[in-house]
């Protein structure tokens, strides 16, 4: 249902550019002019929840990658780009739930093993 929801509205967690319509826009977006990779589009669910979330932890000036915090806003970014932490954290299982594999296992949720 979320792939065709044609009201998404997000600006860029990089920059200011908005997004409107199609989610995967703003997600390749982010990966072809930020570097920043989350997958597939369409192996994400729970979008805007999705991205509230990372937001959350920009704002607080909290790397994505391995979520050290940081002074100011751009100490942050050099932090992120020279680090090539760009990237989330793939052993951080606060982001499971937002992605659909975690749902497609038989049997298994993606609350099972934390």
């Amino acid at each position: 249902q979320e792939r065709l929801d044609t009201s998404f509205r997000r600006v860029c967690l990089f920059c200011h550019e908005e997004f409107t319509g199609n989610r995967s826009l703003l997600y390749n977006h982010m990966n072809e002019d930020h570097a920043f990779n989350v997958g597939l589009p369409d192996n994400l669910v729970y979008c805007n929840e999705f991205l509230d979330a990372l937001q959350k932890k920009l704002d607080n000036l909290q790397c994505l990658y391995c979520e050290r915090l940081f002074r100011d806003k751009n100490t942050l970014k050099d932090h992120m780009r020279k680090k090539q932490h760009r990237k989330m954290n793939a052993k951080n299982r606060e982001y499971d739930r937002f992605y659909i594999i975690n749902y497609l296992e038989l049997g298994k949720s993606w609350e099972i093993g934390r």
